[in-house]
């Protein structure tokens, strides 16, 4: 989770319409694809909401969730507590409903995540340092475009200058576009999607659509 009101040039929109405080990212260590979204607050409720959102669609777009792992640090929107073995409503939409591996990282141990903080310099630099962003639709599509040219385009360094879409196509064959071009959403604004999953869970004629 990235708080973005200390990026001096997206504190004025910040301030003066209210963006959104936090981004949320996850980052496919394999690839090097990002999905993010945003949200107004950084608890378990948006973490949960972003988790069940991400999950829906890689299965929507024919990846077996049940094979994925999804790591993170031990803050409180996604372990509930520090303590070994806590579960929370993030830990209950990967490991109940979609049968997904939820790994934590050590305590103090960042290095762990270092592709998501990657990832967070440089759409700090490539877009927020530079973008007068001036509503959270504003923001919404500039994302949206950063996150097509970020998973489809831009050749990545340390991946031999090849873009997540060029890592996966190479790996598995042909693969639709879609798969790496996740709209960002505001977290806050679409607590449905979190709700909906329980219900589609408990219920076949309910579910996330």
């Amino acid at each position: 989770i990235k708080d973005l009101s200390d990026i001096p040039h997206y504190y004025y929109g910040y301030r003066r319409t209210r963006l959104p405080r936090y981004q949320f990212t996850a980052r496919d260590v394999k690839s090097g694809a990002m999905f993010v979204a945003y949200g107004q607050t950084k608890g378990s409720e948006n973490a949960t909401t972003f988790c069940a959102y991400l999950l829906a669609h890689l299965k929507r777009l024919g990846i077996n969730v049940n094979e994925v792992g999804i790591q993170t640090d031990n803050d409180g929107a996604f372990v509930g507590n520090w303590k070994p073995g806590s579960h929370s409503s993030f830990t209950h939409v990967i490991e109940e409903i979609y049968k997904a591996l939820h790994m934590r990282i050590p305590p103090a141990a960042p290095t762990y995540n270092s592709d998501v903080e990657t990832a967070h310099a440089r759409i700090e630099e490539d877009m927020y340092d530079v973008e007068d962003i001036d509503s959270s639709y504003d923001l919404l599509c500039k994302a949206y475009s950063y996150i097509i040219y970020f998973n489809l385009i831009r050749p990545n360094s340390y991946k031999n200058y090849k873009s997540p879409l060029d890592i996966i196509a190479k790996e598995f064959g042909a693969v639709d576009p879609r798969l790496l071009t996740l709209p960002p959403i505001i977290l806050d604004d679409n607590f449905h999607i979190y709700l909906n999953t329980i219900d589609g869970a408990n219920s076949p004629q309910r579910g996330h659509n």
